[in-house]
């Protein structure tokens, strides 16, 4: 979404760059807005990036050890 809002900025924007996700988005938000296309996606679009990555990362971390504590368990033939 960034490198996509570089090059929207520059005039040429570069769809190649979003994702099939993000492209969707773009569409629905171009076609709802009054932006014109090969505009930016909007700040608050950018604003919420790096705490959703990290919410996610904490999720998956998380998984990750609930997975490995019953992996152990199971290995060790403990029962519940």
């Amino acid at each position: 979404m960034t490198a996509f809002n570089k090059t929207a900025r520059k005039g040429t924007p570069d769809y190649d760059l979003l994702t099939d996700e993000l492209t969707n988005s773009y569409v629905d938000y171009y076609v709802y807005s009054s932006i014109k296309k090969g505009e930016p996606f909007p700040s608050f679009a950018m604003s919420n990036l790096g705490a959703n990555t990290r919410r996610l990362q904490k999720r998956l971390d998380g998984l990750k050890r609930e997975q490995s504590a019953k992996n152990a368990h199971c290995l060790t033939g403990a029962q519940s």
